[in-house]
């Protein structure tokens, strides 16, 4: 929000279309977006979801359109369960990742 220049929750409300209980929700950590309010919020602030995700905030170039396919809702919670570990739980979460058996390419 601090880099979209969004100075309240209700701003970020108004400009998302996101109820301002969820979005006050989402902010103090009590919740995980959507993958659709993920890109609303991406969208109101003229970013990417990896930036939102990751944190990588780059150009601020307003953003017209991207899918909404990057990330499940299962990548995210388990994203939010990653961030929230302590450095052990990181650990078992990166070992866990590193070595289950990769999914086959649907490029054939």
């Amino acid at each position: 929000m601090r880099i979209a220049h969004i100075k309240s929750q209700a701003e970020l409300h108004r400009l998302s279309g996101i109820p301002a209980t969820s979005i006050a929700r989402i902010l103090k950590g009590q919740a995980t977006p959507s993958i659709e309010n993920l890109a609303k919020i991406a969208q109101a602030c003229k970013t990417t979801t990896d930036a939102l995700i990751f944190g990588t905030h780059g150009s601020s170039k307003e953003i017209t359109h991207f899918p909404l396919i990057y990330v499940t809702q299962r990548e995210l919670t388990i994203l939010h369960q990653y961030r929230q570990a302590n450095s052990m739980g990181k650990t078992l979460i990166e070992t866990a990742a590193e070595t289950a058996e990769k999914a086959p390419s649907t490029l054939a």
